[in-house]
């Protein structure tokens, strides 16, 4: 469930690096990049999300020889959309119940 919903409210959309114009497809970005008027350079801001790159990671099929636990599996898609945060700062996906 927790893939489920990283995919359908944070996946960042397919976007031109020049002029960062969405897209629904990365064939009609393809298209646009390779038109022959070059669309204008404009300064990217910081979205919240992640990327095609961390998207195909957390899709990924690899098996590992041992099966994971439910807090594996949570600190690896941790990992993925966090790569820079220290291991020991992954929170607990519950939330404590006060």
């Amino acid at each position: 469930r927790a893939r489920e919903h990283l995919y359908r409210r944070h996946a960042l959309p397919i976007e031109c690096p020049r002029c960062c114009k969405s897209f629904g497809s990365e064939e009609d970005c393809r298209e646009h990049l390779q038109a022959l008027e070059a669309c204008e350079i404009r300064k990217q801001t910081r979205r919240e999300g992640f990327n095609k790159d961390q998207e195909t990671k957390l899709r990924s099929k690899r098996r590992s020889p041992m099966p994971l636990t439910e807090e594996e599996k949570w600190k690896a898609i941790w990992r993925t959309l966090f790569p820079s945060e220290a291991k020991d700062d992954i929170p607990s996906p519950c939330r404590s119940i006060s």
